[in-house]
């Protein structure tokens, strides 16, 4: 839940003279996006997963969510953009990581 707040706070937090809503539009929407795919688990139930099916889905989104991370936030992870985008992309790993359904 943590990461589905923080994505889009980081996303508006202004870095240099614009947001990454504005500066990088495609990278915005797809992190938002895996922001949104990291929350299955909590609607497998109301979809009629399973709960290992709404792990799996949700760990796509997860993968997604850090690839973003690695590839826009890391390189300029010492800004208040960097930090916020940091911490959802921690606290997506760790529901993926301790969340219920989980296949390891």
């Amino acid at each position: 839940m943590l990461a589905l707040l923080a994505t889009p706070l980081g996303l508006s937090i202004p870095f240099d003279s614009s947001c990454l809503w504005a500066s990088t539009t495609a990278w915005a929407a797809f992190a938002m996006l895996a922001a949104l795919v990291q929350a299955a688990p909590l609607l497998s139930a109301s979809l009629g997963w399973t709960p290992r099916r709404g792990w799996t889905v949700g760990a796509v989104g997860t993968a997604a969510l850090l690839l973003f991370w690695l590839l826009v936030a890391l390189p300029s992870v010492g800004s208040n953009t960097g930090f916020t985008l940091t911490v959802a992309a921690a606290a997506a790993a760790a529901g993926s990581l301790f969340g219920p359904g989980r296949r390891f």
